[in-house]
């Protein structure tokens, strides 16, 4: 389900990019923070999702602002402790992200500060680690999958 999230999370992002002309930033992003691989392994959960915000003018219309805001409260509302993830160690010491309850089928690998997916049609989706303290993680997805700006999406360590 993180996967189905994070895809909600950019289309309701694309959209809004759509709609309002935004364009992709040339801003370069910050470097991904390398954590302890070991302080990643338990179980995590979603506790807040931080849509930009964006001004009135950027849309269209004031109905298509409205809508893009009531996305944003409505994505916050639904998601909050209702994502979670186990990270374990696989195989050769790679970490996996894996709660078949939460998660569903998808697999996710830490690479270089990132965590990566495969995604059907075989390319790989990643979310950069933007900060990280033993309890509290948060992730960023790609400027390239958003547009101009990012979206946090913080966890906090269960167990």
């Amino acid at each position: 389900m993180v996967r189905n999230a994070f895809l909600l999370l950019a289309t309701v992002w694309v959209v809004g990019v759509s709609l309002t002309g935004c364009q992709p930033s040339n801003a370069a992003e910050p470097e991904p923070l390398a954590a302890n691989v070991s302080d990643l392994i338990g179980a995590w959960q979603i506790t807040s999702v931080d849509l930009p915000e964006l001004p009135a003018s950027k849309f269209e219309s004031q109905a298509l602002f409205e809508k893009y805001q009531e996305s944003r409260l409505n994505f916050r509302n639904t998601t909050r402790g209702k994502i979670k993830m186990d990270m374990v160690f696989g195989e050769k010491g790679v970490l996996v992200v894996t709660n078949m309850e939460s998660i569903g089928k998808g697999t996710y690998y830490l690479e270089d500060g990132r965590l990566f997916t495969k995604l059907d049609d075989g390319s790989l989706e990643g979310y950069a680690i933007s900060s990280f303290e033993k309890k509290k993680m948060v992730l960023q997805m790609d400027g390239e999958t958003i547009g101009s700006s990012h979206i946090d999406i913080t966890f906090e360590k269960t167990k």
